[in-house]
């Protein structure tokens, strides 16, 4: 929990004692993109480049907004990288909207 402004706050992730439905766990299929986003975080996160920490990726999914969050595990970890290297000046917000768009124009 976060403590500001003379309240408890819960973070999205923090669930603890918290009513809940039960757990879902069938096993669904990763997809070719989710296991690019796990390579991704890989590759960020080596001991050569360093770039992404799990604790900074563990911090940036947690500010997302809820939409984002809510968007499911991979989702959530390839918009929390994208925010992080935003943050460290590795690219600019214009420069991922731009490439997003290029890679859209050429599946369509």
């Amino acid at each position: 929990m976060w403590v500001g402004s003379d309240q408890l706050t819960r973070r999205k992730n923090d669930i603890g004692g918290a009513h809940s439905d039960p757990i879902d766990r069938t096993e669904t299929p990763v997809k070719h993109w989710e296991m690019e986003s796990d390579a991704l975080r890989k590759v960020l996160g080596d001991p050569k480049r360093q770039l992404v920490s799990l604790d900074e990726l563990r911090r940036a999914m947690e500010d997302l907004p809820q939409e984002a969050y809510d968007a499911g595990f991979f989702s959530r970890r390839i918009s929390a990288m994208a925010e992080i290297l935003i943050e460290k000046g590795v690219l600019t917000r214009e420069e991922l909207n731009q490439r997003i768009q290029a890679l859209s124009s050429e599946a369509q």
